[in-house]
């Protein structure tokens, strides 16, 4: 029985990422799938912004009388359903009758395009390079072999690995476990660089570009005295260095964006921009955005929408569509154009990132704001 306190948009996100429980599954299948019964995904007079709402209201009565949900997560639901926000069928297409190509006519689609995978290049400072398997999600390395994170062997030639560059191409994503101990998850098209991992090291650096998610383990090295200490962890972008003792935090420094987000989730980093190290220090929540200019703005950060990527979903947040077309081609590998202007339409809901391209801009088509076209890896928006 799912506890009557969980909250409703995590269960949202649980679903999208592949990771609720057979019964939360159902749950959440179920009222979507009444809701589009309901009401006609063609029917314009739709206000998409309110579409979990009506969902959540609309299925109350029916599964209410069903023994296997209780009233009291019921009543809970109700309160919850006010805060909920999905546009266009976010949840609801999973059990739709979406079931291949060309299904509404505002995306003309010729071929389809698929999820991006598990892939990356590891290059190593001898100049060694390393095509690691699409079948494992990640990679560990430490001062004695390179294996899988499943425990499986890569290579028994290399000893003592403390420095190399980790890749992922467009459509394609990572993990790694450094020599250090630290985990990092790579996001599509992204390149990250390490060296001085070893515990006699004053430092450990790491450079990269692209996105991120780091949780950096704690490092000890002994002083002259044998005095025990914390070894730093730095992380470079363009423009700014991150300071780190041990924490969990997201770097966002995709070149075509002209902006680098650090968002720290647990712990303390300090980010320091050009050659001064008094920079700023965030607390979790919070986001730094280093601007063109070099300024440094603090914001409180959306979190869920940072950490998105990671656990396996798109989540946009009044964005433009030229704004999630960006992210789009770099997870799916595609070359967009705009025929015509841009639409100034803004939008907000969850995406799973595993799903044919085709059904992504089926959905952000129900918005009626945009159309779209597919040929080959080219996709064409149109108003």
């Amino acid at each position: 029985m799912i506890n009557p306190k969980q909250n409703a948009e995590e269960l949202i996100d649980r679903y999208l990422s592949g990771n609720c429980t057979l019964e939360e599954s159902n749950l959440v299948e179920r009222i979507y799938e009444k809701a589009a019964i309901k009401r006609s995904i063609d029917d314009k007079s739709i206000d998409f912004s309110q579409i979990g709402q009506e969902s959540w209201k609309h299925i109350y009565g029916s599964i209410h009388k069903e023994s296997s949900v209780n009233h009291k997560l019921w009543q809970w639901l109700t309160v919850a359903a006010s805060i909920i926000v999905m546009f266009g069928a976010g949840v609801w297409f999973y059990k739709s009758e979406y079931s291949g190509l060309n299904t509404n006519n505002r995306v003309i689609a010729k071929n389809d395009v698929p999820a991006g995978k598990n892939a990356a290049i590891l290059k190593l400072a001898n100049g060694k390079t390393i095509s690691l398997s699409d079948a494992k999600t990640g990679l560990v390395i430490d001062a004695s072999k390179i294996s899988y994170n499943d425990g499986s062997n890569i290579t028994s030639e290399l000893k003592g690995v403390n420095a190399g560059t980790i890749s992922t191409p467009k459509g394609g994503q990572y993990q790694v476990k450094l020599p250090d101990g630290t985990n990092v998850w790579l996001n599509s098209a992204t390149s990250l660089s390490f060296s001085s991992m070893s515990n006699s090291s004053s430092v450990r650096n790491i450079t990269l570009q692209g996105e991120a998610y780091f949780e950096v383990a704690k490092a000890y090295s002994k002083d002259g005295l044998g005095n025990k200490q914390r070894i730093p962890f730095v992380v470079k972008t363009a423009g700014q260095e991150v300071h780190v003792l041990g924490t969990h935090f997201n770097i966002n420094s995709y070149r075509d964006k002209g902006t680098t987000l650090t968002t720290l989730v647990e712990g303390s980093i300090q980010v320091n921009v050009g050659p001064f190290h008094n920079g700023n220090v965030l607390k979790p929540g919070e986001q730094s955005i280093l601007m063109n200019d070099n300024k440094l703005k603090i914001i409180l950060a959306n979190v869920k929408e940072v950490l998105a990527w990671k656990n396996g979903y798109f989540r946009f947040n009044n964005k433009r569509i030229d704004q999630v077309m960006t992210e789009l081609s770099r997870w799916y590998n595609i070359e967009v154009e705009y025929e015509g202007e841009i639409s100034d339409e803004k939008f907000n809901g969850n995406i799973s990132k595993y799903k044919n391209i085709s059904e992504v801009l089926t959905m952000l088509s129900y918005s009626n704001a945009v159309r779209f076209k597919i040929e080959g890896r080219r996709v064409t928006v149109m108003k």
